[in-house]
Order: C-alpha cells, then structure tokens, then sequence
C-alpha cells in the first residue's frame, strides 16, 4: 500500500505532522497493522522475530546446562 515509508518513522515524534503518516497513522488505529504491506520494515520485524527465537533456544540451553553442572556438584555429596 505505502511501500518504501519505514516503520520507525511513524514513532518519532513528528509522526502525524504530514498527511501521509497521518493516513497511515489513521489506518493503523482504525484495521491494526496488518493492512499496511512495509516494505523494509518487514525485514526487521522478522529479524526481531528470528532474534527473540534465538533468545529462547540459548535460554533453553543455559537452563539444561545449571541442571546438568547441579547434578556433577551433588554427585560426590559435596557442595561446593
């Protein structure tokens, strides 16, 4: 729809000021987001997206990790 009008630029402050974000901004409140096809912005969600996933996975691992390290310390009956 307005392709090439970066996602970041309708949270600045000026946002609203000309008419074409103010339609955009308008649109937004009215249908939610997903009427406006982003052109770059879509990469950077999905990257966002890609490095919350990420996040997840190192967080899963770290958790397994302090279990597995939990049971070598209780192993000889020692805490150290």
């Amino acid at each position: 729809m307005y392709q090439g009008l970066r996602f970041t630029t309708l949270h600045k402050k000026k946002a609203g000021k000309d008419e074409k974000s103010a339609i955009i901004l308008k649109l937004i409140r009215e249908k939610g987001r997903k009427i406006i096809k982003w052109n770059k912005s879509m990469s950077k969600e999905k990257r966002l997206f890609e490095e919350k996933r990420q996040k997840k996975k190192h967080n899963v691992k770290k958790r397994k990790m302090q279990k597995e390290n939990l049971k070598t310390v209780f192993k000889d009956g020692i805490k150290r």
